[in-house]
């Protein structure tokens, strides 16, 4: 009777020293075997460093991000420096009325901030210069405008990393600028102009993403 109980309460010790031993050695991620048989790092080491990984997957799963040593102000236009330069022309004939078109754009973005922890947050200063030419003609009359919008942005941002791969930047902007403006008409005996400067501002926000 004795011996049976022995072999019954040796049992669950043996199955449970393979789980004991793996809870003594914690998360060894990041720590390589040769590093550990150099005695580069020490037990010590070791413990805080599995205990700093474990810290910053909890911290990330509570903020719903994943941690990643990719630079995440990289993935899209916004957190970067760039200067942004287009054109586009249309002509357009209709019912005896023609109109040419033209468009262009010189656009800078400037990073202002952007947080050296990494978090993803971050402001740009966007200034989109933009000149468009209109020439409308008809039988009877000929007008010519030409305008040009000088506004200023700024746009905060926060970058969230679905995947290594897959990043979304959420931003808010707001800016404030002026536009010129000039219209010269032509008629039968008579010409005639008239230009003015207004003001102009904008509120909006979007999603920025990149693959």
């Amino acid at each position: 009777m004795k011996k049976y109980l022995i072999l019954v309460l040796a049992i669950p010790a043996f199955l449970s020293l393979p789980y004991a031993r793996q809870a003594d050695r914690g998360s060894l991620e990041g720590v390589s075997a040769a590093d550990i048989r150099s005695g580069d790092v020490s037990t010590k080491e070791v413990l805080e460093k599995s205990k700093r990984i474990e810290q910053e997957r909890a911290e990330a799963k509570a903020s719903g991000r994943t941690p990643s040593k990719r630079n995440i102000g990289n993935f899209s236009s916004l957190g970067v420096n760039y200067v942004q330069v287009g054109a586009a022309a249309d002509f357009l004939t209709s019912s005896g009325v023609t109109k040419t078109g033209v468009d262009a754009r010189l656009g800078f973005n400037v990073n202002l901030y952007k947080d050296a922890g990494n978090s993803g947050f971050g402001v740009d200063l966007y200034v989109p210069l933009e000149y468009t030419y209109a020439d409308i003609s008809s039988g009877y009359s000929n007008e010519e405008i030409n305008m040009f919008t000088f506004p200023a942005y700024v746009r905060p941002y926060y970058a969230v990393e679905i995947s290594p791969d897959f990043i979304v930047k959420p931003f808010v902007q707001a800016g404030v600028g002026g536009r010129y403006s000039r219209m010269d008409v032509s008629v039968p005996n008579m010409d005639a102009w008239m230009d003015g400067v207004a003001f102009t501002w904008a509120v909006g926000g979007g999603v920025d993403s990149a693959l």
